[in-house]
């Protein structure tokens, strides 16, 4: 690696350490390139450029691009989604009362994960179908429904902010149970919801 290009390379690196999931962590199959020609083409392709948060994060997390999506990172914090692709970088706010968290519930294979990378993150259990509820500290359930996880394996939810509960993934005689919570310093992305 020569002088001028290993800045490029740490940055990527630490991108890809602090910005969310790294697609080559957990992938079951390898991943293909997208066929669009860049991040701002495949916002266009899912109708979301120049939406909003919500609708963006949606389509994004539910889109059948195998991971990573070429030209394109999108993380999601707890307070906004942040976007970069072949127009630059930019932050779209997420309302003051939503919380997105995603979920990859496993049995095998996981990965860490702490901002949930739209463009990146690949959980084990692709288009499987599962029951998922999640409950508050209270015992209220926010969530009580049978869903069918995403190309990338990950299902999600929006939730109200500045609570905490538990979220349960039953798949056949499979079951599996962990803590959440949706303050400002809390994950967008649950990959240890083992379930045997």
């Amino acid at each position: 690696m020569n002088r001028s290009t290993r800045p490029l390379a740490l940055a990527a690196a630490a991108l890809m350490l602090f910005g969310g999931c790294s697609a080559g962590s957990t992938q079951s199959t390898p991943a293909a390139p997208s066929s669009s020609a860049g991040g701002a083409g495949v916002l266009d392709r899912l109708g979301v450029q120049g939406k909003d948060a919500v609708a963006t994060i949606d389509a994004l997390d539910r889109s059948t691009d195998p991971r990573p999506i070429e030209g394109l990172q999108a993380s999601v914090k707890a307070d906004r989604l942040v976007i970069t692709d072949d127009a630059g970088e930019r932050s779209l706010p997420i309302p003051a009362d939503k919380f997105y968290l995603s979920i990859a519930p496993y049995l095998q294979t996981t990965h860490d994960c702490f901002a949930h990378s739209l463009s990146g993150c690949q959980g084990e259990q692709v288009d499987k179908e599962m029951h998922i509820t999640i409950v508050d500290g209270a015992g209220k359930k926010l969530v009580d429904k049978d869903v069918t996880t995403a190309g990338n394996g990950f299902v999600g939810f929006w939730l109200p902010r500045d609570t905490s509960g538990s979220v349960t993934a039953t798949m056949g005689d499979k079951s599996g149970t962990v803590p959440f919570s949706t303050g400002a310093d809390s994950p967008t992305c649950l990959t240890t919801l083992r379930m045997n």
